[in-house]
């Protein structure tokens, strides 16, 4: 949709596909108070009507309301800010580069600049959701580049792939992330 084609020598890498589960968990959280607007209007509706008949049972459904309308809205406005992060981010990796988008801004990064290479590797995790391989790389600037399976499209031999072009390029080896741990 908002993806440029993939460079010739190279890839193009979305972000985690966590981020794509926040958005639909989001999105979920925010339709519920626009489902039960009709509600909170037949609820008005009897308030009134139990205001002109005298049966003192009145519900404060105005609060609730107005309540839920605000709720709704700000989690509306998560809900765009983080489908737009989304939509408009992603990662290539190639032979002049590394360029990192996103709608902050665009940062492109020569071999020259990667500092250090970690790897999470196949049989190993990094806590308990996410296994290997999880590739790290830290750039000058303090920055860390990050792909892994969690990357959205991103085949085991592809990441294998980027690891040996980056490594080649940059002249560093791969070192295991000290944050790895044995898969049980």
């Amino acid at each position: 949709m908002c993806l440029p084609e993939p460079p010739l020598d190279g890839w193009l890498l979305r972000p985690a596909e966590v981020l794509r589960f926040g958005v639909c968990t989001v999105l979920s959280a925010v339709t519920v108070p626009f489902l039960l607007h009709p509600l909170h209007e037949r609820w008005r509706d009897e308030d009134r009507a139990a205001r002109r008949g005298g049966s003192g049972e009145v519900r404060p459904s105005r609060r609730s309301n107005g309540a839920l309308l605000i709720k709704g809205g700000l989690l509306f406005l998560v809900y765009l800010v983080t489908g737009a992060f989304y939509l408009l981010s992603w990662s290539t990796y190639a032979l002049e580069g590394i360029q990192v988008r996103t709608p902050l801004g665009t940062r492109t990064y020569t071999y020259d600049q990667v500092t250090q290479l970690l790897v999470i590797p196949p049989g190993y995790r990094d806590g308990p959701s996410k296994p290997g391989p999880e590739f790290a790389m830290e750039l000058d600037d303090g920055r860390w580049a990050y792909f892994g399976l969690h990357s959205e499209g991103a085949e085991v031999e592809d990441l294998e792939a980027i690891a040996r072009m980056v490594s080649r390029e940059s002249g560093l080896e791969w070192k295991l992330n000290p944050r790895a741990s044995r898969s049980p």
